[in-house]
């Protein structure tokens, strides 16, 4: 465009700049173009100046929205990392091993079958004034305590101040004339 008289219009690059970023601060960049608004920003208020005013608003407007939408991005990563955090130590609590104070455990037979197959059964004691579900992490092992097997038992929910048997048993043959069985630890879910 030409101004009166036929000079070209005089154009501040670093105010556009400056406002393009600031607006794409909030839209998808972030800090990163929030950052670059700043300093387009204080540019184009620079070359505004030697230019006589021109791009001053834009270049303004630029290095406001690019700090102000800094500052959110910052804060919203802040929340965020705060409640992953929080989420993710409720998960493990939820998840995680048992209070042995709540319950428990007692192994009361471990053998082989016929086939050679390890199997143990038990009994699970509630302790709480709640129903409570627990699954456990069990082992077979031979008499040189070499590991045969391994697993999780299935979800197994208590009434309050309940007791309730359990058996688990290995798919896994052994030749092992001795076998030791073991609960190696009690998880909670979701209690």
């Amino acid at each position: 465009m030409a101004q009166a008289g036929g000079a070209p219009n005089p154009n501040n690059g670093m105010a556009v700049a400056a406002l393009v970023l600031g607006i794409l601060t909030f839209v998808c960049l972030g800090p990163i173009a929030g950052i670059l608004a700043i300093i387009f920003g204080f540019l184009g208020m620079k070359k505004a100046k030697e230019m006589g005013g021109t791009g001053k608003g834009m270049a303004l407007a630029g290095l406001i929205l690019g700090a102000v939408g800094t500052v959110l991005s910052v804060i919203l990563f802040i929340v965020f990392v705060v409640v992953a955090g929080t989420t993710t130590v409720a998960i493990m609590d939820a998840t995680g091993a048992a209070d042995p104070a709540n319950y428990s455990i007692k192994v009361t037979t471990c053998e082989t079958d016929s086939a050679g197959y390890p199997l143990m059964a038990g009994t699970i004691e509630n302790k709480t004034s709640s129903v409570k579900s627990y699954m456990f992490d069990y082992e077979f092992r031979d008499g040189n305590n070499v590991l045969i097997d391994s697993g999780i038992s299935f979800l197994v929910p208590i009434p309050k101040n309940g007791t309730i048997s359990w058996d688990v048993n290995s798919f896994k043959s052994s030749k092992a004339k001795v076998v030791k069985c073991e609960i190696t630890q009690v998880n909670n879910w979701f209690n």
